[in-house]
């Protein structure tokens, strides 16, 4: 496949968007029935999960996990930033361009991704553009948490280097999302949320469990 063979491939579908926040134990992927997304490094789950889809927007996960992301991810999509992470080579990998600025809804034309090219603030906001992209309608969100002053925290352990300053532009990116998409459901499934349901919305994750 091609990147551009993605374009409205899940037209009108529902998927799983599946954060590294430590609640993400209280919601374990498995228990859900959708097609994927993983992030970052999702492949620290302790499981027999495998995403459907993978997302990373970040020069130190190609760095410090890169090798143990392409043993246990190789056979699915890997969806990556160019130019930034151009070095990264493997198989399954297809390169979104990273059109820095302001947010914007590019990734819903069919060029959205390989010429328009996406914005993002964080690894989230990059998934639910792949996810537009292919025609998702409903996004479901797990690990979610997003504590103050605690975004290193991680369903694996603490990430002591990563930089959590750009918090406040996390939450806008949601917010930008919801609010200019009135059309498509955005819904946080996560427990122990600390982004308010003003912002993404939420719903009770039994209801979408298998």
């Amino acid at each position: 496949m091609e990147l551009s063979d993605f374009y409205n491939l899940h037209a009108g579908e529902t998927c799983l968007l599946v954060g590294n926040g430590p609640n993400l134990l209280l919601t374990p992927p498995e228990l859900f029935d959708y097609p994927s997304f993983g992030m970052n490094t999702c492949h620290l789950y302790d499981g027999d999960w495998i995403p459907d889809y993978y997302v990373t927007v970040d020069q130190r996960v190609m760095r410090e996990f890169g090798d143990a992301i392409l043993d246990k991810l190789s056979d699915i999509p890997k969806f990556i930033p160019r130019p930034n992470l151009n070095k990264w080579q493997g198989d399954n990998f297809y390169r979104y361009l990273h059109r820095p600025g302001e947010m914007n809804l590019d990734a819903l034309r069919p060029d959205g991704l390989t010429i328009q090219g996406i914005t993002y603030r964080n690894v989230m906001h990059a998934a639910i553009q792949v996810a537009l992209h292919m025609g998702f309608t409903t996004m479901l969100m797990i690990g979610v948490q997003h504590r103050p002053h605690k975004a290193q925290c991680h369903f694996w352990g603490t990430d002591h280097g990563m930089n959590s300053t750009h918090y406040p532009d996390w939450i806008d990116g949601y917010k930008y999302f919801v609010d200019s998409l009135p059309c498509f459901s955005f819904l946080n499934l996560s427990e122990d949320t600390c982004v308010s349901a003003d912002i993404l919305p939420r719903a009770d994750w039994r209801e979408y469990a298998n």
